[in-house]
């Protein structure tokens, strides 16, 4: 059995990494074997015909070629070009389908499956037209709401539009959130399957410990930040009131979170250490040397879910503060866990827990040990995901 996953990489990037695609990939490809190949696209922005690059066994990159804007062009007809792709391809990454050759379809020909992930809509375009041309099932694989990156309203209706009549050659559809699965369930008239991100069966520990709490609070915060979905403000404000206590919080991220972060005022006791994204190493080695780590949840009703990142976060021997409002999908979570809720969304809950923190006292933090239902681990997700994938393939 052959099964091919087919992702976008962005240029620039050398590989998908350190994003939620990865850590899917990566989770499904632990149970399958020698069974799969991972075919990524890596668009150079050259109109040139397409060939593989034989990266590792498993690992085939396509570099080509794709339309983009030109900046002579002007706004109304960027817009109405963005208006036409969305109808007939759903958006520019699906171009680059026209440049690939006989060669490179060849290569998907004796495929018995083919997952496809977005965003962006290139893979899903690609996929059905693979499962049209040579008879192969195909999942379609969602990491954000099928309308991701349109805010047009009308745009929407065209997504919408597109999306529910490519889905339709579709084996099975699968979201990370459920929350997102129930309700473009309803908008695309299909059954969704919701698989999370699985979080990592082995817990890290940590070690040596950090050093006393009284010599000043270190906090660590790791990953992406997007002030559209996530907001410090609370954060800010309740650290600011504790002039106090001595706090440190260590970025483990790129330039521009430390940019928004700086953009705030904090108090003099406060201090903001940038990391830089680390290695899984110098990673782990700082988050032992801090207290706990500091999450920022999604708090934008458009953006009902939870960041890839807290999953990995979740495997972590390392209490983490919740600091902000969240938009009801991470209250979800931690029912499912069977963990309180500890999701500081107001000034009084944020500075009762910080207080604590300062005590040593992490009852008002996620702590893994304190789950009391099972936990969807990754084992699970690729369980799951094997018991799909063998029924569409035995159809």
């Amino acid at each position: 059995m052959k099964i091919i996953f087919l992702a976008w990489e962005y240029p620039g990037v050398n590989s998908i990494q350190g994003t939620a695609l990865a850590r899917r990939i990566g989770q499904l490809t632990i149970g399958l074997g020698q069974l799969h190949e991972i075919v990524v696209i890596h668009p150079n922005h050259k109109k040139e015909t397409a060939k593989f690059i034989q990266e590792t066994p498993n690992i085939k990159r396509i570099p080509i070629g794709y339309d983009i804007y030109e900046e002579t062009k002007s706004s109304l007809i960027r817009k109405l070009e963005t208006f036409f792709y969305m109808l007939t391809k759903g958006d520019r990454t699906s171009s680059w389908f026209n440049y690939i050759d006989d060669s490179v379809l060849k290569e998907f020909r004796n495929a018995n499956l083919i997952v496809a992930f977005f965003t962006p809509r290139a893979p899903l375009y690609v996929a059905n037209k693979l499962s049209k041309k040579y008879s192969i099932p195909w999942i379609a694989d969602l990491q954000d709401p099928y309308f991701e990156g349109v805010e047009n309203r009308i745009l929407k209706l065209a997504c919408k539009q597109w999306t529910s009549n490519l889905l339709k050659t579709a084996k099975a559809i699968v979201y990370v959130d459920p929350h997102w699965a129930k309700r473009d369930s309803y908008d695309l008239k299909r059954i969704i399957t919701p698989i999370r991100h699985g979080v990592p069966d082995e817990v890290v520990n940590f070690a040596p410990a950090p050093p006393p709490v009284a010599e000043g609070l270190r906090l660590i915060y790791s990953g992406s930040l997007d002030p559209a979905t996530q907001s410090p403000i609370l954060f800010n404000s309740v650290v600011n009131q504790l002039i106090n206590i001595p706090i440190e919080l260590s970025l483990a991220t790129n330039d521009s979170v430390l940019l928004h972060l700086n953009s705030f005022h904090w108090h003099k006791n406060f201090c903001i250490k940038h990391l830089g994204w680390l290695s899984k190493e110098k990673l782990h080695y700082n988050i032992a040397a801090s207290h706990a780590i500091l999450f920022l949840p999604w708090y934008s009703s458009s953006r009902i879910g939870i960041p890839s990142k807290f999953f990995e976060m979740m495997s972590w021997d390392k209490p983490i503060l919740i600091a902000g409002p969240d938009a009801g999908s991470l209250k979800i979570l931690l029912e499912e866990v069977g963990h309180k809720n500890v999701i500081c969304d107001t000034p009084e809950k944020l500075n009762a827990a910080i207080l604590k923190i300062a005590q040593n006292d992490y009852s008002d933090c996620f702590q893994i040990q304190n789950c009391t239902n099972q936990i969807f681990k990754e084992s699970n997700l690729i369980m799951a995901y094997l018991n799909m994938i063998n029924q569409i393939v035995a159809q």
